[in-house]
């Protein structure tokens, strides 16, 4: 038997050449690539789950290569992202209560935390992190670059 390490974390995962590894240990490998998102190796253990079980079923090799090629197309559902409501309004540029206020009219997706917060989902929004924090420091800029400037009031305007 050999064993794969998973690109993250050191998951040992057992890859048997013939299949000699138990049933619990395909399982708890599994069960443990599942848990820590790593979705190849969790394909693999189920490919060697779905190999001991053929094996022992005596299921011919076409129908063992079916089941194993519906088993790499499986996927492990990523966890959901959130944004707290203040998060949530600085990206829209409005206030935490209009933030709660959309989400209790239902315009905004959101989950209430034990404590009574609500966490946004983050996948409703069109800028990622990166784009925001790129803006924020573009601004950042700006601001740096004009900040001796005096304020303008609507007396300077004018008739614009």
């Amino acid at each position: 038997m050999t064993t794969t390490k998973s690109s993250d974390k050191s998951l040992k995962l057992p890859i048997p050449k013939t299949p000699n590894v138990s049933k619990h240990e395909l399982i708890e490998a599994l069960l443990r690539s599942v848990e820590q998102r790593h979705v190849d190796d969790a394909r693999n253990a189920l490919r060697m789950l779905l190999m001991v079980d053929a094996l022992e079923a005596q299921i011919p090799k076409d129908r063992l290569e079916a089941l194993s090629s519906i088993a790499l197309s499986l996927a492990v559902q990523e966890e959901p992202k959130f944004l707290t409501t203040g998060d949530a309004a600085k990206k829209l540029g409005v206030s935490d209560q209009t933030i709660v206020n959309w989400i209790e009219a239902g315009k905004l997706r959101a989950e209430k935390t034990l404590g009574g917060h609500y966490r946004v989902y983050a996948d409703q929004f069109k800028t990622t992190d990166e784009q925001d924090q790129a803006f924020d420091e573009f601004f950042d800029r700006m601001h740096k670059r004009f900040e001796h400037l005096p304020p303008v009031d609507e007396d300077d305007l004018g008739d614009l």
